[in-house]
């Protein structure tokens, strides 16, 4: 979709006048949220004349923000130092005036916004942003090498002074709505900071984006305490999910005299659907001493799942996970970190052995099993 300046007479959210952009074709990435919360990202082309350029944000009615970012198409593959964040909360309107220069654009959001302090934190952070767009452009240029581990050592170094900044900023403006974003660009462990924002905050124009991410750090916490318990040789946690024809299956309830492999996966996963061919033939060829059980997890739409194993031909049982509950989330009881992970359980469901990403060792150990 192209947006010609001009074109037509509207209400532009931001109109931007960035020295150095020039005539350039300028992508505007915005994030929309769907009824379920959701989120995807949408591209556009926005044509700017002399570094001016306007976009005008879609409607959102899910939770009332709008996260956008504008970068030249000659930047791609582009990072944090050359483009411009802009996020704003229902039909709010900025300005943004900039310079920019042959590794970074400095820039200013003016408006009366309710997140001006986060929009105008990109300043603050130059210096460790061109340094951290400096090693991106080493690690994918080192990948497959043995020298690409520095550089990934590198990033997490990197990334320590930028979440020290924007974790001082949620800490001095506890009654700022900023700070719901800065929480949320902090990892899930440093998500207890919530407690420091103000109920006014909490409760404000961004609490279906905060009740949102507090939904995810309750899944981590519950996470974390399965992972304690340290799953394999113990009685296999009891789950009760739906199939793609809508029918009800309990675990407990499940009764077999073969092997049971758990297989954690999604349609979104690519190693998860690079392995299926492998996995349909080791289960034609032994489905007559083992069971799969796939769990669908993290899936956008079940309409899409449910095609998916239409069109692949999936031969076993397959459940879609309960991610609205997280007592009854199986990825979470089962402390999945990663996908595809796969627990083999013995007959009586007692967990044998957990198996993460594509490994070839689960089959090694399936052969053991059952010779």
């Amino acid at each position: 979709m192209v947006l010609l300046l001009g074109a037509c007479k509207q209400k532009e959210s931001v109109v931007a006048n960035i020295d150095g952009w020039g005539n350039d074709s300028i992508i505007a990435l915005h994030v929309v949220y769907g009824d379920n919360g959701n989120a995807s990202e949408i591209t556009d082309t926005i044509l700017a004349v002399n570094g001016k350029f306007s976009y005008t944000f879609p409607e959102n009615t899910y939770n009332n923000l709008h996260r956008g970012v504008f970068f030249r198409l000659c930047d791609i593959p582009v990072r944090g130092a050359k483009r411009i964040d802009v996020d704003l909360v229902g039909d709010e309107k900025v300005k943004v005036k900039g310079k920019a220069y042959e590794e970074y654009v400095e820039y200013v959001v003016k408006g009366n916004t309710v997140l001006s302090g986060y929009n105008n934190l990109h300043n603050e952070l130059i210096e460790y942003l061109i340094a951290r767009d400096k090693n991106e452009d080493e690690l994918k240029a080192h990948l497959g090498t043995p020298e690409v581990d520095k550089y990934f050592a590198k990033r997490r170094e990197l990334n320590v002074p930028i979440r020290d900044v924007k974790r001082q900023h949620l800490l001095d403006h506890p009654d700022s709505e900023s700070s719901v974003l800065l929480l949320s660009d902090l990892p899930l462990d440093s998500f207890y900071l919530y407690t420091h924002l103000t109920e006014r905050v909490r409760n404000g124009v961004l609490k279906v984006f905060f009740d949102d991410k507090m939904k995810r750090y309750n899944k981590y916490q519950a996470y974390l305490e399965a992972e304690k318990k340290n799953l394999v040789d113990k009685p296999a946690p009891d789950f009760t999910l739906t199939d793609a024809k809508g029918n009800e299956f309990t675990l407990s309830e499940y009764t077999t005299d073969k092997y049971i492999v758990l297989d954690f996966w999604g349609t979104w996963c690519g190693p998860c659907t690079f392995e299926i061919p492998e996995l349909k033939a080791y289960y034609a060829k032994h489905k007559d001493k083992i069971e799969i059980i796939s769990i669908a997890c993290n899936e956008r739409n079940s309409e899409d799942w449910s095609n998916y194993i239409i069109q692949n031909g999936l031969p076993w049982t397959n459940l879609l996970n309960n991610e609205k509950d997280v007592a009854q989330n199986a990825s979470v009881v089962y402390a999945v970190s990663a996908f595809p992970t796969k627990y083999i359980l013995s007959p009586d469901k007692v967990i044998l052995a957990k198996f993460v990403g594509v490994d070839k060792e689960l089959y090694t150990k399936l052969d053991e099993l059952i010779k």
